[in-house]
């Protein structure tokens, strides 16, 4: 079985959300500023906001969240592929891992994040069936932002970093 070279430089969850932090205390303290700026008339304000409404500077402050977002989804795949693909490597021991090398066996590194390895993971965890359920309604806003956001998104939740931290970090708990 061939094997996929593992670059070792996938990101954490905690890590992609320290950066998010910060970020957040400099975006913050920039957006206020800027908004006292506009409200007061100044010219002193940034000329990247020159002419924008203070919805134009909310919007343009809100895509820090929507970054995170992404990476925060990125970090989580990447941590779950990992795993799939040890366990594929391994292939005994857990029912788990019987299943993904099969998989690997079957798809190579084609192997699908969604119907593929949470597929397994609802199959032999029960406990995972919420997680994974959570984490595959937030895929769809990852899909959204990655293919340049050109239709309009129907979410059932308008997901905040915060929550998509959550849902990656309950869905690695559970299949941990």
């Amino acid at each position: 079985m061939k094997r996929v070279s593992l670059s070792g430089l996938e990101k954490s969850l905690s890590t992609v959300w320290k950066w998010y932090v910060y970020q957040s205390e400099l975006s913050l303290s920039a957006k206020s500023r800027i908004r006292q700026q506009l409200l007061a008339g100044s010219l002193a304000a940034d000329p990247v906001f020159f002419g924008m409404t203070l919805e134009e500077v909310d919007d343009f402050f809100r895509e820090l969240d929507l970054l995170t977002i992404l990476d925060l989804l990125a970090a989580a795949e990447a941590a779950i592929r990992v795993d799939f693909l040890n366990r594929a490597y391994q292939g005994r021991g857990s029912s788990v891992a019987v299943d993904f090398r099969k998989l690997y066996k079957k798809q190579g590194p084609r192997v699908r994040l969604d119907e593929h390895i949470l597929e397994t993971w609802t199959k032999h965890r029960r406990a995972a069936r919420s997680a994974v359920s959570d984490f595959r309604g937030a895929l769809k806003l990852r899909h959204w932002l990655a293919h340049g956001r050109y239709w309009t998104p129907k979410f059932r939740i308008n997901y905040s970093p915060g929550d998509v931290f959550d849902i990656a970090s309950n869905l690695l708990a559970a299949i941990d």
